[in-house]
Order: C-alpha cells, then sequence, then structure tokens
C-alpha cells in the first residue's frame, strides 16, 4: 500500500510487509526450518544448532510439557535469561497453545509472586541460580511444577575446559530437590531438570493453530503511565518479524543481542524476527549485560543489537578485538533515544574499522511488540526518530480530542501497526486509554511519548509522558520505589527522578516528610536511614536511590500528584550538567522507549 513514506524505501514494500497468516509462532518457525533447514539458528559458545534442529529440539520439549499437563490456554513462566532453553520454551508453549510469561532473572521476591499471580501460571522454567535465590517463596506463588534449567546442558566439550565460562558452571550449583526425569501419571506437582526431561523419547504432539490467542506476556509496558501486563498474540509478533525483516537486509547475519529476553525488545526483535529472516540468534551467556567482552569476542557478530549506552560503550572497551569491531556490518540502537552526538560518536569510531555509517536508530515500545520507527543512515539526520518501517502508520494526535496535529505541531506520537497488542490483561481503563480507534476502524496505540512530523513526513522525539529509564541495561520503574518509600511513617509525598553524574546514571529519591522532622535532625535522619533500609531489603539494586533530597515543598500536579516535570526543573543544574555532557558524548540518554 502506497503510503507517504514509500519514498523512502529502497525495496518491494508490499513484498516486505505481506506475512503467512493464520501462522502461530511454531507455525512460523516450522517455515523458518523448512526454508534454512541447514542453517545455524542458535549459537551458545561454541554449541550449534541449526534450524532442523532446533525445530527437533522443540518438538521434543513440546512432548515434555504436554505430558507435564500443559495444554491450550495455560501459561509457562520463563526466567532463565542467556541460556537456548528460553527459544526452546517459547516454540515449544506455543505449539501446544499456552502463553509464555517473561520474567527477569534480578525481580525480587514480592514481584515474582505478583506476576505469578497475574497471569495464574502453573509451571516455572528457571534458571538453577534464580531458582537457589527464590526457592523460599516458591510456597507462595501458583507454581506446581519447576523445571531447572542449567547453562551447561547446552555447552559442547570445548565449553566445558575453558576457565573463561568456568563461572557459568559454578552457577548451574544448585541443591534443589529434584525429582529426576520420570514425570508421574498424575503431574500435579515435581521440580525437575531440564535435562533429564529431554531424556525421555519424544512422542508426537499436534500443533495448536490459533494465531490470535496470546503467546507472550511481558510486565512493562508503561504508554497507559504505569507497568501492566501485556499481551501478545503470535500473529503480531509475526508481523513484527514481516515489517523488520527490512532491517536484516535481506543477509544471513549472525546477531547478538545485548537485550535480555524478558523485554519485549530482546525476545520480539532480537529472537523472533532474526530467527524469521533466516539469521543466526548468538546467545548472550551473561546475566550481566555489561560483562559482554568474552561473548563478542568468541562469537565475533556480524551485527549487534542494544542500548544506546551498551553501544556507546564499545568505544571505551579496550579489550574488545580489532578483528572483532571490523567484522559488524550493523548496529541496531533501540530501547533509548540516542543522542546526536552518540550517533555520531559511534560511527567515527566504527570508521577506523571499515564498519561507519552502519548504525541503525529503532523505536518502539512493547505494547506495538517492540520496533515500530527506524532511523537508517541513508536518511543522514540525527535529529530524528526516523520512519515508520512498512506496513506502519504513524500520527501526532491531541490525546484527549484524537484529533491529528498540524506538521510541525507536537501532540503524542501514535502508532497504527499489524504487530500490536491483545491489550493490557485486566485494566479495562488503560486499555482504552491507550487502543483508539481514530474513526477509520484501525486500532491505534498511544505511546505516551511527546513528538511532531515536518512536512516530508520525518517523526521528531519532543518528550516522554512515561517515566522509565535504563540503568546500566536495567529498566528502573520509579513508581515502584516511590511505593515503597510512601510505605514508610514520616513520608508525605516522594519523587524519583534520573540524574547524569559523570558516566553513571544515579537514581535521586525527592522527598517531603512530614512538617515536624524538619526541626529535628536527628529525626530526619533517622527517617533517611529507615527508608533505605527498606529500599535496600525490598528492591533490586540498580533500583535503589543512591540519592535522597529531602524537601520542605513537592509540587503537585491538579490532581495531587508529584509534579514529575516541574521536579526535573527543580534540579535544573543537574540536568543542564547532563544535557552539555550528552553534548560531549554522555553515555545518559534520557526517558527508556522499548
Amino acid at each position: 500500500m502506497e503510503t507517504k513514506w514509500s519514498r523512502y524505501y529502497s525495496f518491494d514494500e508490499d513484498g516486505q510487509t505481506r506475512m503467512k497468516a493464520g501462522r502461530t509462532l511454531y507455525g512460523a518457525l516450522k517455515d523458518a526450518a523448512y526454508l534454512y533447514s541447514e542453517r545455524t539458528a542458535v549459537e551458545y559458545n561454541k554449541r550449534k544448532i541449526s534450524f532442523k534442529n532446533l525445530l527437533d529440539d522443540v518438538d521434543h520439549f513440546a512432548s515434555v510439557l504436554s505430558r507435564l499437563g500443559v495444554g491450550v490456554g495455560d501459561c509457562v513462566t520463563l526466567c532463565c535469561q542467556g541460556m537456548p532453553h528460553t527459544i526452546i520454551a517459547l516454540y515449544a508453549a506455543n505449539k501446544l497453545g499456552a502463553a509464555v510469561s517473561m520474567i527477569s532473572g534480578d525481580t525480587k521476591h514480592k514481584d515474582f509472586i505478583d506476576l505469578s499471580a497475574s497471569t495464574n501460571s502453573g509451571l516455572c522454567i528457571i534458571s538453577a541460580e534464580y531458582y537457589t535465590s527464590i526457592r523460599e517463596v516458591l510456597k507462595e506463588t501458583s507454581f506446581n511444577r519447576i523445571i531447572i534449567c542449567r547453562r551447561n546442558d547446552f555447552f559442547s566439550f570445548v565449553d566445558r575446559i575453558l576457565p573463561q565460562l568456568w563461572p557459568l558452571l559454578l552457577s548451574d550449583i544448585t541443591s534443589a530437590p529434584v525429582r529426576g526425569g520420570d514425570i508421574p501419571e498424575d503431574n500435579t506437582s515435581g521440580i525437575y531438570l531440564y535435562s533429564d526431561l529431554m531424556k525421555n523419547p519424544s512422542e508426537f504432539v499436534p500443533e495448536e493453530k490459533d494465531p490470535l490467542a496470546d503467546a507472550v506476556y511481558f510486565h512493562s509496558g508503561v504508554a497507559a503511565g504505569g507497568i501492566n501486563t501485556v499481551a501478545i498474540s503470535s500473529e503480531a509478533l509475526n508481523a513484527e518479524a514481516s515489517v523488520s525483516s527490512v532491517l536484516f537486509m535481506n543477509k544471513s547475519l549472525r546477531v547478538f543481542s545485548f537485550v535480555r529476553y524478558a523485554f519485549s525488545f530482546g525476545l520480539c526483535f532480537g529472537i523472533h524476527s532474526v530467527l524469521m529472516a533466516g539469521c543466526t540468534v548468538l546467545v548472550n551467556m551473561n546475566t550481566d549485560p555489561r560483562k559482554l567482552t568474552y561473548a563478542l569476542n568468541v562469537y565475533a557478530p556480524d551485527a549487534i543489537i542494544g542500548y544506546p549506552q551498551m553501544l556507546d560503550d564499545l568505544i571505551d572497551n579496550r579489550t574488545v578485538k580489532n578483528e572483532t569491531l571490523r567484522k559488524i556490518s550493523f548496529l541496531y540502537s533501540g530501547g533509548n533515544v540516542m543522542t546526536g552526538s552518540q550517533y555520531h560518536r559511534l560511527c567515527d569510531y566504527l570508521e577506523q574499522f571499515g564498519s561507519g555509517k552502519k548504525v541503525v536508530r529503532l523505536y518502539g515500545i512493547t505494547e506495538t511488540s517492540s520496533v515500530s520507527l527506524f532511523n537508517p543512515p541513508f536518511l543522514d539526520n540525527d535529529r530524528i526518530l526516523g520512519i515508520p518501517l512498512p506496513g506502519i502508520r504513524v500520527r501526532i494526535v491531541n490525546p484527549d480530542t484524537n484529533a491529528e496535529a498540524m506538521y510541525g505541531s507536537t501532540g503524542v506520537i501514535s502508532i497504527n501497526t499489524p504487530s500490536a497488542m491483545t491489550g493490557y490483561l485486566g485494566q479495562t481503563d488503560d486499555n482504552l486509554s491507550v487502543m483508539r480507534d481514530f474513526g477509520d476502524g484501525s486500532k491505534w496505540i498511544l505511546t505516551g511519548d511527546f513528538g511532531h512530523e515536518d512536512e516530508d513526513g520525518l517523526i521528531y522525539f519532543d518528550g516522554s509522558r512515561r517515566r522509565l529509564f535504563d540503568r546500566g541495561g536495567t529498566h528502573v520503574y520509579p513508581q515502584l520505589i516511590e511505593k515503597e518509600i510512601h510505605t514508610v511513617f514520616g513520608v508525605e509525598d516522594c519523587c524519583v527522578i534520573p540524574v547524569s553524574r559523570g558516566c553513571d546514571i544515579i537514581v535521586k529519591a525527592v522527598i517531603k516528610p512530614e512538617t515536624e522532622y524538619f526541626f529535628d535532625n536527628e529525626r530526619l535522619n533517622r527517617l533517611k536511614e529507615e527508608i533505605d533500609s527498606l529500599c535496600k531489603m525490598e528492591l533490586s539494586a540498580p533500583m535503589r536511590p543512591d540519592e535522597y533530597d529531602f524537601v520542605a515543598y513537592m509540587p503537585t500536579t491538579s490532581y495531587g500528584k508529584a509534579d514529575y516535570n516541574k521536579i526535573m526543573e527543580m534540579y535544573g543544574e543537574e540536568n543542564d550538567e547532563q544535557e552539555d555532557k550528552q553534548d560531549t558524548g554522555s553515555d545518559f540518554s534520557g526517558e527508556h522507549k522499548l
């Protein structure tokens, strides 16, 4: 379909956007396995898995899950980051008509319990190291079956003798009471090892074929202004893979992603879209996204997917081999809006290795299945978000009236895409707020981000209503931190903001205590200690405030809530320093997007 953006596409737009109707994720993988049978689908250290063998593993594991009672409408929770098990389990569960709920391996106990309850998941597939830390609260969840995955399940002989991988082997150690490979007839409960279960002979399991059923749940959608459980169907994920296939330039790339699977950018774009394009997923075996040098040097990838800050860090990482950098053909930047200075700094650096002008900047949110806009090098414009991927439309609208803004006028960026979410689980009001019909019968997603469009159809980013930001590759949710601080007696109000300090992002908690505390320094110090102690106990390390600032006045909105924008203005000097650092290539890149 011809659009105002078609002039920018140097390819057959209709051919790129054509998706296979009526296919589940498993069905799409089966098609890919037919097309690319002997190509390598997954690399994990020195182990290589072809598309054909990946499909065989998926079929085998689907029969295991079936014997464990997994079926249509069920939910399987996955928390095994940096392991091939996630990829296999995603498609195996989908084959049975079950959805998967993605949970990060550093989720706090309380949140882990809440997330399991939100999807009523009965089976959890979990890494050994995370199981060891979470097992004490498993009785408080809905899980009655646990499958423990170990990193060395897929290690080759070479992997087992490499000293660099011994820490990962040690992370597999667990004192879990394991039933073994035999599944009881009632399959109602049990703790199993993945490796034991896969020793059982595979049985034929018929494929469920409902592409509109929920396939994946992500617990990070914030377009409505808070954290929700986003439901995405197979059809939407296949549409995402179809429209984003143009980004891989029809090449058989080996793609390495910094982004965790628990986020839509990491799973939808970094795994499913890569496989559907016939490319190879290079599994990042490290749970810490900052420890990437070993994997990069081992894999020497053709393409890298990451947050702007992580890509920018490549410049200062002197341990990445020059031959690794020379091999890079594409760098896909998403998650944050990459600044112009970051872009030029990265391009200038890669130019030394013959890889300049290969940075493709992406934009999207979980509600649109990760990627919607792209800013390719050929546009040669570092000030824009970019243009929609083929098959996607964008409007700048007034969220109160749904009226489209004039060219150059700021409004909310809204996206019409075949990869849109099904909706938020159990959140009718937020669904109505975010999913709109502008009168053409199509479903539009209001991103919550402000932008404008020029007369050439180029989309610009003007700011965000959302407060989620990235810190070293980890999502930081200010609302969750504020919720904990509000429980402390003596706190009247609080607001959490990101502040740039040198090359780091710090979390600052601005707190308004009850009036009497300002007249008693000893009580104020005790209040600070109590808040700090609570945050250390209840929040994961990246979420804990680094600084506390007590104020007598807290600006509020007309609804009585702390006014985030005005509070950021209160710290204008720090923000000005932050912007100066951006102009000189600093790593702070604003609000988190994907």
